[in-house]
């Protein structure tokens, strides 16, 4: 298993010298949204610093992202709330208060709940699988969050 994944990273690397990931429909302009809002944004991810900085980069979104919480800042990936609770800490954030995560996984989710997070969750053909049970809301896309966040932000001030 670390042969292949050190050669999926490897091969990774090589693809991301001459392409962009692309971003979900919808997530450029909530993450701006949620700027104009003032909502302070990170991310947590199991992927590595550096593709994570780069499609950021590449999509003109790194600036708007004040934590970035990648596989080689954790002990524990997720289901583990390690990563969340790194980047609450660093937000200067609570989380039973005020914060959110977007979430396109079962793990990503309970590991969200883990933190003491709320979780909207947004299945990807991939994981429409998953049981999102233990999040506080399941959409279909990006754009479909943004009525449940801004009743959040309502509520919040």
């Amino acid at each position: 298993p670390a042969e292949l994944a050190a050669a999926k990273d490897a091969f990774y690397q090589e693809w991301l010298e001459t392409r962009s990931v692309p971003l979900r429909p919808g997530a450029a302009g909530l993450v701006r949204w949620l700027v104009e809002e003032n909502v302070p944004v990170g991310v947590v991810t199991g992927a590595p610093r550096d593709a994570i900085e780069k499609t950021l980069h590449d999509h003109g979104l790194l600036p708007h992202f004040a934590v970035l919480i990648t596989r080689e800042r954790v002990t524990r990936g997720k289901p583990a709330p390690d990563g969340y609770q790194i980047a609450l800490r660093e937000l200067g954030v609570s989380a039973a208060a005020s914060a959110v995560s977007l979430e396109d996984t079962q793990d990503g989710t309970l590991a969200a709940k883990a933190a003491g997070m709320r979780s909207v969750a947004i299945p990807q053909p991939y994981t429409a699988g998953h049981d999102f049970s233990a999040a506080d809301c399941v959409v279909p896309s990006l754009d479909a969050a943004r009525p449940w966040l801004q009743a959040l932000l309502r509520e919040a001030a």
